[in-house]
């Protein structure tokens, strides 16, 4: 049965950082791509899971101010950081899902800076994989209609003023638990941390990087992998950001205080776990 896509969203005002991005893939790690994906992979399946669809469908991952017109009357769902979000001149919190209607225009600012809202299109169609598109001014956003809607918000608990991202030590390593911030030098490639990391003599001979991955530089600047990053790095790595914190991590502002939290592999897995099944009770909600 052909699908057929309709014209939903006109991208009015965008900036650098807002893109499509759809489901990592990390079958491409040994030829030399990154595992892509959303900065937040929680966070955007639990937005296109509440809206309906499939989580291996594609996201706008917004990061910056982005206007977008509705063209056509559509379900959608916003989930993420707060800001200054609005639907025509209402605010519109970033916790489920609501209905556009053409005409409407929907403007995104999430807040602090550099922080993640994820915007949960019906079908969103894009074709470029795994890897993040940019959006640009003029683009036309195509999706399909929903077989059936339900008005769903979620609220979560907030964060404690103690911020600890959960992490995997290497052998012999010399992290030390912080505390640390994030630069503004980030983005989906890498993050690099103000804070004293360790200082190791020199490099070493090229390694396979994953996601999370966290390096230090010979003069103890650390740098933490993103989705984007690059497969394999010479400086040493002395952890890894656990999986389940992978959208913690990528939500923290600039200047952000934190602190690691050394975990073993077996409670980074515990942790992962209790995540992922409370994804699957997310289509269980009831309607508001």
């Amino acid at each position: 049965m052909s699908v057929h896509f309709r014209d939903l969203l006109l991208v009015e005002e965008t900036f650098p950082g807002n893109g499509v991005v759809g489901p990592a893939d990390a079958s491409w790690l040994r030829f030399g791509v990154p595992s892509g994906g959303p900065c937040d992979e929680w966070t955007a399946a639990l937005a296109i899971k509440l809206l309906g669809d499939s989580t291996e469908e594609y996201i706008l991952e917004i990061s910056n101010p982005c206007r977008l017109k509705v063209l056509q009357t559509t379900p959608l769902c916003l989930f993420g950081a707060k800001g200054n979000h609005r639907l025509n001149d209402e605010a519109l919190t970033p916790t489920g899902t609501f209905v556009a209607k053409s005409g409407d225009t929907l403007s995104l600012a999430p807040g602090p800076a550099q922080s993640l809202v994820y915007l949960a299109v019906p079908g969103l169609h894009a074709t470029s994989g795994n890897l993040f598109q940019a959006l640009s001014k003029g683009q036309v956003i195509r999706g399909k209609n929903l077989d059936s809607f339900k008005g769903v918000t979620v609220s979560l608990a907030s964060e404690s003023e103690t911020i600890e991202i959960d992490c995997l030590l290497c052998a012999d390593s010399q992290l030390q638990p912080g505390p640390y911030q994030k630069s503004f030098q980030t983005n989906r490639i890498g993050t690099r941390l103000i804070g004293q990391g360790p200082q190791l003599p020199g490099y070493e001979r090229s390694r396979p990087c994953v996601r999370g991955a966290i390096q230090a530089t010979p003069s103890g600047e650390l740098i933490v992998h993103g989705p984007d990053g690059p497969t394999i790095g010479g400086y040493q790595i002395v952890g890894a950001i656990a999986k389940a914190d992978w959208g913690k991590f990528s939500q923290l502002g600039p200047l952000t205080d934190f602190s690691f939290r050394f975990v073993d592999l077996d409670e980074a897995r515990r942790k992962l776990i209790q995540r992922n099944e409370l994804l699957e009770r997310a289509n269980l909600l009831e309607p508001d």
